[in-house]
This record gives structure tokens, sequence and C-alpha cells, in this order.
């Protein structure tokens, strides 16, 4: 399951650095279900900073793996 996948990439039991923290989303669209993570913190001013996102997705069968990873990155 993507779930498990992402939250696995993102190392989701383990100790953050301080005032940083995870966050989580899953959407299932077309028969393609898409689960990505981020680790994020916020400064003193309140203005957040995105460190890290990892994705996993199922699609099923990838005809041309390059425009799935170009879709995600992008």
């Amino acid at each position: 399951m993507v779930l498990d996948g992402a939250a696995e990439m993102a190392n989701w039991g383990a100790r953050r650095e301080a005032g940083r923290s995870l966050g989580i989303a899953f959407h299932p669209l077309h028969g393609t279900r898409v689960c990505q993570v981020a680790e994020v913190s916020v400064d003193e001013q309140g203005r957040p900073t995105v460190h890290r996102v990892v994705c996993a997705l199922d699609c099923g069968v990838a005809i041309n793996p390059d425009t799935i990873r170009a879709q995600i990155e992008g």
C-alpha cells in the first residue's frame, strides 16, 4: 500500500530535529493512489520551510516510467 511505503521512506516513527514535523497526504485519482509525506518546520515569524518530501504511488503498469517521474516531480 502506498501509505505504508511513503511512511517507511520518510522514516515515520523516528525522532526529528527539534521544531520539525511530518505531514502526510493520500489521494486516489483515476485508478492511481498517491501518498506524500513532507518534513516541515516553522520559523519564529511563522514562515514554513519544507525540508523534504517523499512520494509513493501505485498507477498499475508503468508504460513510460520517465513520464510518471516527471509528473510526480512537477
